[in-house]
């Protein structure tokens, strides 16, 4: 018997979410750089934001067999925004994606949760104050307090694909290729709601993609957040079931008065079939 979900080698432009997949029900938003049939209410209605006329802001990558969200060197704090209303959600909240970069550049907000007045609320950063270091942030309601924990320099390397991630748990935890690289050890305050979701936000361009944002409800667990990391893992699967399905087929076999099988679009079938 043939597998239920046979393995993606490449992404279509046009998919599915399914909803069997095992953390589907937390997922509050997703930016998978196609076009997105099922369902709607996940996505986040991103937008570029900025970009010249003359610069592609999404892509086919050939290494990931998938659609990635572009940030050229050439553009200055162009980003992806996401302009669906009505956006609110109250930690705890765990974010992942996976991001490639060219260079050294100076705060970029990967993966950035903002909150009403534009604070930073739930951030994946990389390289603050260019030392290849992978820190979380999170806003909190005194004030302009927010919690950030830092890793280790020299964690963020060039030309290859990484995984980035933060939950708040409530404390800060800063994820990079499914492992805990740094956590925060104490908070300040209460974490405030955030209203939207905004990618690749640097002091100048992230110079690089971004591919397979999630954003879940909830602390996901480190196998899940290992098993979306993998670049590999091009349909998402977690437990051997996609995130990621194709689309339902348009075209359905019909046997002609001539009894020779035929493909019809779906919409002429009750037609033909008549």
């Amino acid at each position: 018997m043939p597998a239920l979900y046979p393995k993606m080698r490449e992404r279509p432009e046009e998919f599915r979410l399914n909803p069997r997949w095992p953390t589907f029900h937390e997922l509050l938003a997703s930016a998978l750089g196609g076009r997105q049939l099922y369902p709607k209410y996940v996505d986040m209605y991103l937008e570029p934001d900025g970009y010249p006329e003359s610069l592609s802001s999404i892509e086919w990558n050939n290494e990931l067999g998938r659609m990635v969200y572009s940030f050229p060197a050439s553009i200055n704090r162009e980003c992806w925004r996401s302009t669906r209303q009505g956006f609110y959600v109250i930690p705890p909240v765990s974010t992942s994606l996976l991001v490639y970069q060219r260079s050294h550049r100076n705060r970029a907000s990967a993966c950035e949760l903002a909150t009403e007045d534009g604070y930073w609320a739930h951030s994946p950063q990389l390289n603050r104050d260019y030392s290849g270091r992978i820190s979380a942030y999170w806003a909190n309601t005194g004030g302009g307090d927010y919690t950030y924990v830092d890793s280790r320099g020299d964690i963020v390397t060039f030309y290859r694909w990484h995984g980035v991630g933060v939950r708040y748990t409530p404390l800060a935890q800063c994820i990079w290729n499914g492992t805990i690289v740094a956590r925060s050890s104490r908070t300040s305050g209460s974490p405030r709601k955030f209203v939207r979701l905004i990618l690749g936000k640097a002091e100048n361009s992230l110079d690089g993609f971004i591919a397979d944002v999630l954003v879940w409800q909830g602390v996901i667990s480190l196998e899940i957040m290992k098993a979306v990391q993998d670049p590999s893992n091009v349909d998402l699967r977690v437990g051997g079931v996609p995130l990621i399905l194709p689309p339902r087929r348009r075209f359905w076999p019909v046997v002609s008065e001539q009894a020779i099988p035929k493909m019809v679009p779906w919409h002429l079938f009750q037609q033909v079939s008549a």
